[in-house]
């Protein structure tokens, strides 16, 4: 028997948003959306910069933001540690991104020290009015491929760093179990969760099944704050 979670939706506002942004757009109907994910089990709590502005700040292992909407262009990311001066000190993470009107993206903190990256995943937010979707992300770090199952679907053999595309769910109260692939006993399992038509959901697995901080479901609703 594995680990049974209480089901709770991730809260927005666990990352500090700086406002009034250069880069955020102000036409909501013509850009692109963003969010940001800490699930690096190394790193320490983050402040993000977007062409040299702060975006994010005292951002936790296991926090994500809302949707923000960002102007369609290309951008330099670098992260850096809470509270580091960008003038003086290097980014742990230097990237850049690209992002196109109609885009949303999860851009996600992981790995080790000395080897974090920016991964994403883009999030479907079209919604079916008579079912729910689901997907599954497998950040944990040290389980190589997971499987997501309930009575009326089952996500195969989703490989660390890898994401399902988006199932269509009947709306009803599910208990899922997390199971490492091919094996018959669950690792994680979530009661009653309720899902609702029009709604999309991402159920993202962090941490580590084997050392701390453990393996924790993290389970957002995905839409776009109006």
């Amino acid at each position: 028997m594995g680990k049974c979670i209480k089901i709770f939706f991730v809260l927005f506002f666990l990352i500090a948003v700086v406002p009034f942004h250069s880069v955020f757009a102000n036409d909501v109907t013509n850009n692109g959306y963003l969010r940001m994910l800490h699930a690096s089990t190394d790193a320490p709590n983050l402040d993000i910069y977007v062409d040299k502005e702060k975006m994010y700040s005292e951002v936790s292992f296991k926090s994500i933001s809302e949707f923000i909407p960002i102007k369609e262009g290309s951008y330099k990311v670098k992260v850096y540690p809470e509270g580091a001066n960008p003038n003086k000190e290097k980014p742990i993470i230097k990237e850049k991104i690209k992002v196109k009107n109609g885009d949303t993206i999860t851009l996600m903190v992981i790995g080790k020290e000395n080897e974090f990256k920016l991964q994403s995943v883009p999030d479907d937010l079209s919604v079916d009015e008579e079912k729910g979707k689901i997907r599954f992300v497998n950040l944990a770090e040290d389980v190589q491929s997971l499987d997501l199952i309930t009575t009326d679907l089952s996500i195969n053999d989703i490989k660390y760093k890898g994401s399902s595309d988006y199932i269509i769910i009947k709306p009803n109260s599910y208990d899922f179990e997390v199971k490492i692939k091919g094996q018959d006993n669950a690792i994680y399992e979530i009661p009653n969760l309720k899902i609702m038509a029009g709604s999309n959901y991402s159920i993202f697995a962090v941490g580590l099944l084997k050392g701390e901080p453990g393996l924790e479901l993290l389970i957002t609703k995905d839409s776009i704050t109006k």
